[in-house]
């Protein structure tokens, strides 16, 4: 006799994951793809700081476990979108990394 396989419900609010930093456990927001967020790069990135901008808009393409995302950056120009992987959420992510958090 086969399993019967449970229905799951999907949710359109964003989940929160735990994650284990060092001995911390932080709750760490997910985004949904399509989602537009704010992209905080690091000093060293400096194509994605166009305009020496300390934030600017992404929009989320991919989705992983603890607060990874993959983005799709827009600077302030004429430039292509840059691409963006594995960036963290600003909760869990070392102060010299870029990362992105949810807009307000």
């Amino acid at each position: 006799m086969a399993a019967k396989k449970k229905a799951t419900k999907k949710t359109s609010a964003p989940a929160k994951k735990k994650v284990q930093p060092g001995k911390k456990t932080v709750l760490v927001p997910t985004p949904e793809v399509g989602e537009i967020v704010k992209f905080y790069p690091a000093a060293h990135d400096t194509q994605a700081r166009s305009n020496y901008a300390d934030q600017v808009p992404a929009i989320v393409t991919n989705v992983f476990g603890g607060g990874l995302a993959n983005l799709r950056v827009f600077q302030d120009g004429n430039e292509n979108p840059l691409w963006r992987t594995s960036i963290k959420h600003m909760s869990v992510a070392e102060k010299e990394d870029s990362c992105w958090d949810f807009r307000n």
